[in-house]
């Protein structure tokens, strides 16, 4: 059971890297929608919503008892199997980790201003500002008025 429990982790973690990777590649292009603080708040919210609640702790001679318990009251396989599927049908599958990521990227991406925004913002303040803004000639004339009218 333990070996399951471990392998199980070792699936999500190496399903997680796996998605990081992917999602690092795809988000490296000339014009990000979601920046790397925000992916890696992505990936470990959806790591923290993977977890199983915390199990109580077994020892070793916990189990050693179980087993001698078990051996002893003639439990067959059968049941041995579906006490572990019992404990287990309430996991977190890989799959569902996939899910809650995609949905945060998919949101993440919904909301993010690319490049492109910034862009045509800064272009349209500049535009805005050179329309407004007075040219050396005028300046000159309205100093030449000043120090004539002073």
């Amino acid at each position: 059971m333990l070996g399951r429990i471990s392998t199980k982790r070792f699936t999500i973690v190496g399903v997680l890297l796996a998605i990081f990777a992917l999602a690092a590649v795809a988000c490296s292009s000339a014009a990000p929608a979601i920046d790397e603080a925000q992916l890696s708040k992505i990936v470990a919210d959806a790591v923290a919503q993977s977890q199983p609640a915390a199990q109580p702790q077994i020892t070793a001679a916990e189990i050693q008892a179980m087993i001698d318990s078990a051996a002893s009251g003639g439990v067959t396989a059968a049941d041995i199997r579906a006490a572990v599927d019992s404990a287990t049908s309430g996991a977190v599958t890989a799959a569902d980790v996939q899910t809650a990521i995609d949905r945060a990227v998919m949101e993440a991406q919904a909301n993010a201003v690319t490049i492109q925004d910034v862009e045509a913002a800064v272009s349209s303040a500049v535009m805005d500002a050179a329309s407004n803004s007075l040219t050396a000639m005028e300046i000159q004339e309205i100093l030449d008025e000043a120090l004539a009218a002073g």
